[in-house]
């Protein structure tokens, strides 16, 4: 049940941040990256939050759809993923996110 929960919480949080980033890419003018900047709000810690919600969401919302379509589905994409690069994934994750809050704390 709280699997369930937690499913929904992050999915919806999934398309929250699709909706929101997609209004405010459409909304701006300019190239791409200026676009991006503003829906980025012009953070770099914004914008890597974004990415992160993305790619994490994405993957969470395969583990859902493909488990309701073929039982032990989601099983197959957490065997797909050795320990060691997750863990390398969350290290440069984190190393990213500090990065990012430092150059904006160092504007301030």
């Amino acid at each position: 049940m709280i699997s369930i929960i937690l499913d929904g919480i992050a999915i919806g949080t999934l398309c929250w941040v699709i909706y929101s980033y997609a209004s405010a890419f459409l909304k701006s003018s300019g190239n791409v990256f200026a676009r991006i900047w503003v829906a980025a709000k012009s953070s770099a810690t914004i914008l890597w939050a974004q990415v992160v919600i993305l790619v994490t969401g994405g993957i969470d919302a395969l583990q859902v759809v493909g488990n309701l379509l073929e039982a032990g589905f989601g099983d197959k994409i957490v065997a797909a993923l050795p320990q060691n690069y997750t863990a390398a994934a969350l290290i440069v994750i984190m190393g990213i996110t500090v990065i990012a809050r430092l150059r904006s704390l160092s504007k301030s």
